[in-house]
């Protein structure tokens, strides 16, 4: 069934020597960090995007011109479609799970929402309660967007 799949190993390791966080010295992110991401996220970060993290460019979610750094923890890979959104109205953020969120513009969502792009990773698809959640769904994830498989 994997035969046609990319496989990619991502060793999150000290010892690798090769720089996933490169601060304010490059904008551009590099083949490792691209490597981290789509081992990370699977693909397009937009809710409901199936785009795969081949067809991605990679976003800032704290803009570079705002200071943000060129992090494998401030990128978020996002089709050429979806990129554009971001610098019209839509904010793109991690969520306390270390998700990506889009939040909407007022215009379109006027609670400004949060969604999550679950397509590339089926698992977040159901939320399991835990110790924190008192036995219940924890508000910040059910509010989320998530599909029905």
């Amino acid at each position: 069934m994997a035969a046609h799949a990319w496989h990619y190993l991502a060793v999150f390791d000290t010892h690798t020597e090769q720089p996933l966080y490169l601060g304010r010295s490059k904008r551009l992110a590099s083949p490792d960090q691209r490597i981290v991401a789509t081992a990370r996220y699977g693909g397009c970060s937009f809710p409901a995007c199936a785009r795969p993290a081949l067809d991605c460019e990679y976003h800032h979610t704290t803009a570079w011109a705002e200071g943000g750094c060129t992090d494998v923890t401030n990128l978020a890979p996002v089709c050429g479609h979806h990129h554009g959104l971001a610098d019209h109205g839509w904010a793109v953020h991690h969520d306390e799970y270390g998700r990506i969120e889009w939040l909407p513009p007022a215009w379109l969502d006027p609670h400004r929402t949060p969604r999550t792009n679950t397509y590339h990773r089926p698992i977040h698809w159901y939320h399991h309660p835990t110790s924190a959640d008192h036995g219940g769904a924890s508000t910040a994830v059910s509010a989320r967007q998530t599909p029905t498989p």
